[in-house]
């Protein structure tokens, strides 16, 4: 029902299998680790974001779920580290 189009260490992209170009032809909610996450999805292609690194992941909607691991990570700068004030 879907796939990954995107992974890195933080979040990972999912195209729905189907033939639509833009508009899944019914809303949908995302699920992760049994929480909704997103709801009402109407786009083929939705992200997930501020995931952990090297973590799994099993990402559902209706009856159809897909287990991903996050991409390692080597290094992590917060630029609001940087900052002056």
């Amino acid at each position: 029902m879907f796939h990954i189009i995107i992974k890195s260490s933080r979040s990972v992209t999912f195209e729905l299998n189907n033939h639509d170009v833009y508009y899944a032809k019914e809303p949908f909610d995302v699920y992760l680790d049994g929480i909704k996450v997103l709801s009402d999805v109407k786009t083929n292609v939705f992200s997930l974001y501020n995931l952990e690194p090297k973590t799994p992941y099993d990402v559902k909607i209706g009856e159809h779920h897909v287990i991903c691991e996050t991409d390692d990570e080597t290094a992590y700068l917060d630029v609001l580290d940087f900052v002056q004030g």
